[in-house]
């Protein structure tokens, strides 16, 4: 346990799929961009989406700061730590 705020920081990334084949139809109206677009991330073969969550959780106070990123590249770990410390 860490003995005051920012001694200890945990971080961590997790993988999520991204919706991305809702009826766009419903929302738009059938035949608008937005529903085409739903039908064309429902063909066979659509190669699938994810999104990354970052968190930082503060080992003293048990803070956690989380934000949903497009990759878990160093760079963006990096920027991502930099953000939580603010």
């Amino acid at each position: 346990m860490a003995r005051h705020a920012g001694q200890m920081v945990d971080l961590d990334v997790e993988d999520f799929g991204r919706i991305s084949n809702l009826d766009g139809g419903r929302a738009h109206g059938s035949g608008s961009p937005e529903a085409r677009a739903a039908a064309r991330g429902r063909t066979r073969g659509a190669r699938a989406r994810y999104g990354y969550l970052h968190f930082a959780i503060d080992g003293h106070t048990r803070v956690a700061y989380t934000e949903s990123l497009e990759n878990e590249l160093a760079t963006t770990a990096v920027a991502f730590l930099n953000r939580a410390r603010e």
